[in-house]
């Protein structure tokens, strides 16, 4: 795609164009598609939660493999420092340690 169908900044995040709702429905599509590809098993690691919790995005993630009755393993990552901070993510990205390590599924 083009920078115009898929900005690299995170405006869309921020705008809520992409809530739990709408993440549910493109990981079911994405999970059917591997299911009809032969893959049974699907881990998924999510890395940007920016401005919302990442309970809901990862809970949607989950009922939508369950829906769909495919192995699924929910992982996380993070960043830890933003560019303010001489990281090499965008400040809307990263998480401080303790809110990143107080996050448990």
């Amino acid at each position: 795609g083009s920078k115009a169908s898929f900005p690299r900044s995170a405006g869309w995040w921020r705008d809520g164009k992409f809530g739990p709702d709408v993440i549910r429905e493109v990981a079911r599509a994405v999970l059917l598609e591997s299911l009809l590809g032969g893959i049974t098993t699907v881990a998924d690691q999510h890395l940007f939660f920016p401005g919302a919790t990442a309970d809901s995005y990862i809970d949607a993630t989950i009922e939508a493999a369950t829906d769909l009755g495919i192995r699924f393993h929910a992982a996380r990552s993070s960043m830890t420092l933003g560019k303010s901070e001489r990281g090499f993510c965008d400040n809307l990205f990263f998480e401080p340690v303790h809110r990143m390590s107080a996050t448990v599924w």
